[in-house]
């Protein structure tokens, strides 16, 4: 968006995924409770529902981010979720959301590089959602959601297109590269090294909603 439309409208689809990404938080920490508190959800006393809200509201996080990658108006296909990612980050914890944004913004400054940017801000997403205390259901979507883009940056072809280049000049000129250049290289080895997983390991936060969901459907 940024090279084809320039600056204006790419910031405008920004906000817009962003603001996206809360909305989809927000709505359903609103929704969700209070579903639960209706006279038709009313369960027995061993079983509550306000428990399980989280886990709604995330797979209410992982739908928007789906939905986003893999739009049924572009014929399953759409952006990398980075911005709308960052919605949810922000609505599930403005902390980690902050961190996050601030690595990438960094990164960017930095290198230049908007791939490496985003797999420095996942990675961050990650270790502050671990590192503060946030319920379960939520690390496991900043932890799949991450995952899952670094993943997918990392593989990218054109992850660090200007350190190629750069590579090729400085052997056609005789010099070595900068201290940045090199930095990102290793960075760029490490994250395809640790991320260059299939999706199916994180199959098992697919299991343990569908078995929260299921426990609900027992329960009415």
């Amino acid at each position: 968006m940024l090279r084809t439309l320039g600056k204006g409208p790419a910031l405008f689809v920004l906000i817009v995924d962003v603001l996206k990404g809360a909305a989809a938080i927000i709505f359903a920490s609103w929704y969700y409770p209070w579903l639960a508190a209706q006279p038709l959800f009313r369960t027995p006393v061993n079983t509550d529902l306000q428990s399980l809200v989280p886990w709604f509201v995330c797979l209410s996080g992982l739908a928007v981010l789906v939905g986003h990658g893999l739009s049924i108006w572009l014929k399953f296909t759409g952006g990398k979720s980075a911005a709308t990612g960052l919605g949810v980050l922000l609505a599930i914890s403005l902390l980690v959301g902050i961190g996050a944004a601030a690595v990438w913004g960094l990164t960017l400054a930095v290198f230049r590089i908007v791939s490496l940017s985003s797999i420095l801000a996942a990675v961050t997403a990650i270790i502050l959602v671990i590192s503060f205390e946030h319920q379960l259901p939520y690390r496991l979507l900043v932890i799949a959601g991450g995952g899952e883009l670094v993943r997918n940056e990392a593989s990218h072809q054109t992850l660090i297109p200007r350190n190629r280049a750069a590579l090729l000049w400085a052997g056609l000129a005789g010099r070595s590269l900068t201290r940045p250049q090199q930095t990102a290289g290793r960075i760029t080895k490490w994250s395809r090294r640790v991320f260059a997983v299939d999706i199916r390991r994180f199959r098992g936060i697919g299991v343990e909603m569908g078995s929260a969901l299921s426990e609900v459907h027992s329960a009415l």
